[in-house]
């Protein structure tokens, strides 16, 4: 098994609350659903069960990419339930010099990055995702999805 460098670093963003001297119960969750890769031609099937709805803010799906800069217009990240798109959002990737960008796609505009936001709520994370660089040199990508209680 293969580990990029996007899947470090995200790890270890993941876990630096961990490291928090004081315990709190933590209301919200990060669930790391799926990598697209080349291996996989940048598709991910996620299974519906496992994972709630996303409802309300500050609940979103967020896409982690390895890309090469700089970036040559959008990506598209396209979703999928029974055969019937759902949703189809072209990423503005931020200028940057670092490799990774993270683009949070929320029912909020002010909470969302990349210029993508989830159009129809509750939105299910489950389904059939594909990535479409377009001219970019996307490495790879992590989908991850952040829902509350």
């Amino acid at each position: 098994m293969k580990i990029t460098l996007a899947a470090v670093l995200l790890l270890l963003a993941l876990m630096a609350p961990a490291c928090s001297p004081t315990s709190s119960t933590q209301p919200c969750h990060r669930y790391e659903a799926a990598a697209m890769v080349p291996e996989n031609d940048f598709t991910a099937m996620i299974p519906s069960q496992g994972y709630s709805v996303i409802a309300a803010p500050p609940e979103r799906l967020d896409l982690a990419l390895t890309i090469i800069r700089p970036a040559k217009g959008p990506v598209t990240l396209v979703h999928v339930i029974g055969g019937e798109e759902i949703e189809r959002w072209d990423l503005v990737i931020p200028a940057s010099k670092r490799p990774i960008a993270l683009c949070r796609i929320s029912p909020l505009t002010k909470l969302s990055t990349c210029a993508a936001t989830l159009s129809e709520l509750p939105h299910p994370p489950g389904g059939y995702f594909y990535l479409l660089p377009r001219d970019n040199r996307v490495l790879d990508a992590g989908i991850s999805f952040y829902t509350c209680d």
